[in-house]
This record gives C-alpha cells, structure tokens and sequence, in this order.
C-alpha cells in the first residue's frame, strides 16, 4: 500500500491576514508554514473582560 503523494493547495487570505503571517514570520525568524504553525497554537486571546462588578453598577 503506498501512501499519496501530498498536493499543493491555494488559499486565498486579506491582506491584513497577510500582514500578520509576514510579522509573526520574521519576528519568529522563520517562513509563512512556521507562523502558521505557532499562530495556531498559541492560546486564545479574550476579546473583552467582562466585569460582574462593572454590569451591576450601571
């Protein structure tokens, strides 16, 4: 049994998607597969906090 040879796929980004792989590429000294890589897994950022406190006050 042998194993498929892998394909080449294109995937269309914005440019702001762009822009943030170029960074993180050269900050991390590596190429767009790298930053890929530890874009995704880096821990997830919260967006917004929410205070239970702050909801009360209003």
């Amino acid at each position: 049994m042998t194993t498929p040879a892998p394909r080449r796929r294109l995937i269309e980004i914005s440019d702001e998607a762009f822009d943030v792989l170029a960074r993180t590429a050269e900050t991390r000294g590596t190429d767009f597969d790298g930053a890929l890589r530890y874009l995704m897994q880096a821990p997830a950022v919260p967006t917004a906090r929410h205070d239970k406190d702050s909801d009360e006050d209003e």
